[in-house]
């Protein structure tokens, strides 16, 4: 499988408008904050299935 440096996400009206919100507040830029899920969502994963095979650059 080729790899890509980029990442696809699909979040619902709700949630974008949220982080819209919370982007424009805190002055940061919208794919700051998707990235930070992202990150979260994948260290999240990493911890609860440690037997797999998943691996990837810490976010931090």
């Amino acid at each position: 499988m080729k790899r890509s440096p980029q990442v696809r996400v699909t979040l619902s009206d709700d949630l974008l408008n949220h982080l819209r919100k919370t982007a424009k507040e805190q002055h940061v830029p919208l794919r700051w904050l998707v990235a930070g899920l992202v990150c979260d969502t994948l260290e999240a994963r990493a911890e609860h299935h440690n037997d797999d095979h998943f691996q990837f650059a810490h976010c931090s």
